[in-house]
């Protein structure tokens, strides 16, 4: 898969997740189930106070990693196609009398 595909792909699963997490906080705000608790709180609003930030740090801190090993990808694909270029040229070099074209 190219790199600028797994990008997009990348982003568009973030957003979505994102989009997720904040409908989540707003569904529990507005038809919470009062009688569900967490730590002696009402669901929605634990999720509004602390599982929406917790989610969304969650969803930033993989996405970060999966855009790190992208553009670790494409430095070493970079550097790659660079050496291969030097080691076409260097054969130019030699093989064309006077080394200019």
């Amino acid at each position: 898969m190219q790199t600028h595909v797994k990008e997009a792909a990348t982003t568009v699963a973030t957003f979505l997740a994102l989009v997720g997490a904040v409908h989540g906080g707003i569904w529990f705000s507005l038809f919470g189930v009062p009688d569900v608790t967490v730590l002696n709180w009402p669901f929605h609003y634990f999720w509004l106070a602390v599982g929406a930030w917790v989610a969304i740090m969650a969803v930033y801190g993989v996405y970060h990693r999966i855009v790190d090993g992208i553009e670790r990808e494409k430095r070493e694909l970079a550097a790659a196609h660079e050496e291969r270029d030097r080691d076409r040229g260097a054969v130019a070099e030699r093989s064309t009398p006077g080394g200019e074209e």
